[in-house]
């Protein structure tokens, strides 16, 4: 019986939130609405569709910032400066910087309403698990990508983690040995990851 009472306070929740929900739904179909005929450009809609659209945008840029990316703590952040005083470059890397924030929002947002409409369970299950496992992999990509520039605020982190790991690894680093040779091997795995783990989501 407490159980019971304890799902139906979890449903009534879910409805209540599948609400508020609904009532943004309705604002945001008015905003897209074309004369008197609602037009099926709600975002809310696609969500699952915008998510894979933004990955493989992702991909299509990664590529190419990758063809001008050269690994290591010594010349990362040049090879990024130098993709940046072009116009290309400085274009796919916005694109690139944007739509990975994008997705993340997204992927959170189409979650949320897998959520708030109740579609975890049965035969769903695993279309929700595998949606989160994604989500999770999309954040972990977003910090690599934000760690393979390399610029002061990647190198301040680096430098803080490696002090909590205090491992021999950390320590040839802080211990002042050469950063460049140190870290070379770590920057081509990152970058190796955070190139082929997208495409193998698809």
């Amino acid at each position: 019986m407490a159980r019971q009472r304890k799902v139906y306070a979890r449903r009534r929740l879910l409805r209540g939130l599948e609400k508020v929900q609904a009532f943004v739904d309705r604002l945001v179909d008015r905003a897209t609405r074309v004369g008197a005929k609602a037009a099926p450009y709600n975002p809310f809609y696609h969500l699952g569709t915008l998510t894979i659209f933004l990955l493989v945008i992702l991909i299509v840029t990664g590529v190419y910032l990758t063809i001008f990316y050269r690994p290591g703590s010594d010349r990362a952040y040049l090879s990024v400066l130098g993709m940046d005083n072009t116009w290309l470059g400085s274009l796919m890397r916005t694109i690139h910087r944007y739509a990975s924030d994008a997705i993340i929002i997204v992927a959170f947002l189409h979650a949320w309403k897998m959520l708030i409409s109740d579609r975890f369970w049965g035969g769903r299950w695993l279309a929700w698990v595998s949606g989160w496992l994604m989500m999770v992999v999309i954040w972990i990509m977003g910090l690599m990508g934000f760690w393979l520039v390399w610029d002061q605020t990647a190198q301040w982190l680096t430098e803080y983690f490696l002090g909590l790991v205090q491992g021999p690894f950390a320590y040839s680093i802080l211990a002042g040995g050469d950063l460049a040779a140190s870290t070379y091997a770590l920057f081509v795995i990152i970058l190796f990851l955070h190139i082929f783990i997208p495409p193998a989501i698809l």
